[in-house]
């Protein structure tokens, strides 16, 4: 009782399912496959799921990649500067201790999507601007999903595509960002990409998305809000309106929705070694 008033989203274990090898590939379509990599102490785990074939590998860490993506991490974040040629350098030396079977796998079989699930230990670092001198995964696939554990693939909908969306601002519409969004977003508008009106902190014209027959999108851009007691890379705990703070659960509780678009400054990261106390976007 005292832990589901604590973390009132408390689930017991006994709910978390979990995939095989076989069930994974069978939810698969061809030229896609399932990666995941793995940062344990001293290692890395990388595991490549395909329709027809399962690859795994492990190796001992000789670098200090904890460190290394922390470096990434600060530097995306502004904390950090860094010369072009430099950041490359850094972003091939991790391409090449997380994800070496991934790329030579890449380099030798077609793939059109990738399926990814983060190990939040890689704090920034994304799958998408993995690259070595002779390769970059960007141009190898056509597209980069990420998905939070294996069973979502049994939700994911390859149908689901965007057939309209709602666009809104929050926060100050004289803010310099902000006021250059909503214009450029004024510039693009027609029957399938909607401009909802930015003039208080009521969010009751995003709460009518539903009227909007052929809009099952919705696009939120804003200012996020860190917490300064946080970690520096924890990120927005919520979104800056114009007089107060909304967290994401005000934005979209009660409307129904099939993609979300938030475009939003300090996105961040979980907390990885205290996920359970995180207030980041991601948690």
């Amino acid at each position: 009782i005292q832990l589901k008033k604590i973390h009132p989203h408390y689930m017991g274990l006994e709910e978390y399912k979990t995939s095989t090898f076989e069930e994974i590939k069978n939810k698969l379509c061809e030229n896609e496959i399932l990666y995941r990599c793995i940062l344990t102490e001293v290692g890395v785990c990388e595991i490549i799921i395909a329709r027809d074939d399962v690859k795994l590998e492990y190796r001992n860490l000789e670098v200090d990649i904890q460190e290394l993506v922390q470096l990434y991490s600060e530097v995306m974040q502004g904390y950090g500067s860094m010369r072009y040629v430099e950041l490359q350098k850094l972003v091939h030396r991790i391409s090449d201790t997380i994800a070496n079977l991934l790329i030579s796998y890449l380099e030798e079989i077609n793939v059109e999507r990738v399926y990814y699930i983060q190990d939040y230990g890689l704090k920034m670092f994304p799958l998408s601007i993995v690259s070595t001198d002779k390769i970059k995964l960007i141009d190898k696939v056509q597209s980069i999903i990420n998905i939070v554990d294996y069973t979502s693939l049994a939700h994911f909908n390859k149908e689901n595509s965007i057939t309209g969306i709602v666009n809104r601002c929050i926060g100050n519409p004289q803010d310099a960002s902000i006021n250059y969004i909503s214009k450029y977003l004024l510039k693009k508008q027609k029957d399938k990409f909607i401009i909802l009106q930015n003039d208080s902190d009521d969010l009751t014209n995003i709460k009518s998305i539903n009227s909007y027959e052929q809009a099952n999108t919705i696009a939120i851009y804003a200012h996020g809000v860190p917490d300064p007691t946080a970690d520096i890379l924890e990120g927005a705990y919520g979104i800056e309106g114009q007089n107060k703070i909304f967290t994401l659960s005000e934005i979209i509780d009660d409307i129904s929705f099939s993609n979300m678009i938030l475009v939003s400054c300090k996105a961040g990261v979980p907390n990885n070694s205290m996920v359970e106390k995180a207030n980041g976007t991601w948690s």
